[in-house]
């Protein structure tokens, strides 16, 4: 049985909505039940953590979840900036300094986005999540951050972003059980997570931070991907994109070919409106009362009702966002199959000729 992974980038409320949709095709294609691993950053983060609250999420229909994620996304987000809510916000930062917590701006912007997208505090940690995965019944949640070095940020290093993310950044792991960096091998209990350390030795015990105050990340292009697995000498497929290919991506891409059987086979879903223009559904055209339904600007650009800035959404926008993701899941249904089906037989061989890895 091959290992499977969805992996999602970041790009705010856009990513946030779109994973929902990407989600919902996998659903109704029955292959959401065949993933062991989810991980998230930045957006689609906000959308694992409203997942994980259920601890049978994907053993149910997803329409629930999607119409609380609608209800919250339409939301006027300027009752977040209320006086009530300003108290709230100085009472729960002033609670975590008793605590000792280290205080920064994200604690702030955390609790922020608890209020943008959920009607009352969430109480939950993410060691609470353990019982959404403990009997198998989801896949493990990874959720990704960037630990930037001191005196350094992403703006130094905005025409040299490979160059930041080998030597003054490292990519930090959230899971319902461990938390690190795999860079340094080091890792210690979710639950212990901002307690001091000294020499592997845990010195003072803090409180458990609630999930709010984990929610943040950064965007990690294909290209980069690409870069480091070779730099770090892990198997990876060959990613070949054309520059017609970057003008005019297609729904999906299938990489699968590597100079070694063992590395991945990587699915590759970039967010473009392609055939959904013209169909509602695989093998379905749009009556021509339904063509605006099929008309999306899914840039980034400010122009666009889903840039990376917008906090709200209209309901006409977020179904289609939601109606998009899970239609490119849906039409490429058989590339999904064909790779699935290329993992097996790959596994097959390397056990056969006892070549697979040991963990």
């Amino acid at each position: 049985i091959p290992i499977i992974a969805a992996t999602t980038t970041a790009g705010g409320v856009r990513s946030m909505t779109a994973m929902y949709g990407s989600l919902l095709g996998l659903k109704k294609l029955n292959l959401l039940d065949c993933i062991s691993y989810i991980t998230g950053l930045s957006g689609t983060t906000w959308t694992m953590i409203k997942l994980y609250d259920d601890a049978y999420w994907s053993q149910k229909d997803l329409e629930g979840l999607i119409n609380e994620a609608r209800k919250q996304i339409m939301k006027n987000k300027l009752c977040c900036l209320s006086a009530d809510r300003l108290k709230y916000y100085e009472k729960e930062i002033w609670q975590r300094h008793l605590e000792s917590h280290k205080l920064s701006f994200s604690d702030f912007w955390g609790l922020l986005l608890e209020s943008m997208f959920n009607d009352k505090p969430d109480p939950h940690k993410l060691s609470d999540q353990r019982e959404a995965v403990n009997l198998g019944q989801n896949p493990l949640p990874i959720y990704l951050a960037l630990r930037v070095r001191e005196k350094y940020s992403t703006l130094d290093f905005k025409d040299d972003l490979l160059l930041f993310l080998f030597d003054f950044a490292e990519w930090m792991e959230f899971t319902p059980y461990e938390v690190g960096l795999l860079k340094y091998g080091a890792f210690i209990n979710t639950e212990d997570f901002g307690s001091e350390f000294f020499m592997g030795h845990l010195m003072k015990k803090i409180p458990e931070s609630r999930l709010c105050y984990l929610l943040g990340g950064l965007f990690k292009p294909l290209d980069l991907s690409v870069k480091y697995y070779a730099e770090q000498g892990i198997p990876f497929p060959k990613v070949g994109l054309t520059e017609k290919d970057r003008k005019h991506p297609k729904e999906c891409y299938l990489f699968d070919k590597s100079a070694s059987r063992q590395a991945p086979i990587l699915l590759y879903f970039p967010l473009v409106c392609d055939t959904f223009r013209k169909y509602k559904a695989p093998g379905v055209e749009r009556s021509p009362s339904e063509m605006e339904d099929g008309r999306l600007d899914v840039s980034s650009t400010v122009f666009s009702p889903y840039a990376t800035g917008m906090l709200q959404y209209t309901e006409k926008n977020f179904n289609k966002m939601v109606n998009l993701t899970s239609y490119n899941i849906l039409n490429n249904e058989h590339l999904i199959l064909q790779a699935l089906r290329t993992a097996i037989e790959r596994k097959k061989q390397l056990k056969k000729e006892n070549l697979l890895p040991s963990y």
